[in-house]
């Protein structure tokens, strides 16, 4: 009888290390500290990065179409 509180202990600590490894190391729907959140963890196209700038507010409207068009057009300045 004296072995089911340790293995109950063993238990419990299992899974309190489980859950506390998947939030540092950032793996799964609880990635925290560390993490990268969720979202493809491929390349983003160059537009895909300027929409991500331009929903953050780091360009204006004017600079997003300018670059925009820049990408498409497949040249620089």
């Amino acid at each position: 009888m004296w072995i089911f509180p340790f293995i109950g202990l063993f238990v419990f600590l299992f899974m309190i290390f489980f859950k506390f490894n998947r939030v540092f190391t950032g793996s799964g729907p609880f990635c925290g500290w560390g993490g990268q959140g969720g979202g493809s963890s491929g390349p983003q196209s160059p537009l895909d990065i300027l929409k991500i700038r331009y929903a953050k507010g780091e360009i204006t409207r004017e600079e997003f179409e300018r670059m925009k068009k820049d990408i498409s057009e497949g040249g620089g300045p």
